[in-house]
């Protein structure tokens, strides 16, 4: 997992880029403002952590 930081001048550019980047595939971590800027903190799923933790079926 790794996090990474969107950064826009509000909060609905904020969330406009992060759709159009990640969809569905990333969990908002934490919001917040710095300044005149609104910034973002989402995880996101990489590729070796799903290849090191697979998926069980719920039973």
């Amino acid at each position: 997992m790794r996090l990474e930081v969107v950064e826009a001048p509000d909060h609905s550019a904020c969330m406009e880029q992060l759709r159009s980047r990640y969809g569905a595939d990333c969990v908002v971590v934490h919001s917040f403002r710095v300044d005149d800027r609104y910034r973002v903190v989402v995880a996101l799923e990489t590729e070796s952590c799903r290849k090191r933790w697979p998926r069980w079926k719920a039973q």
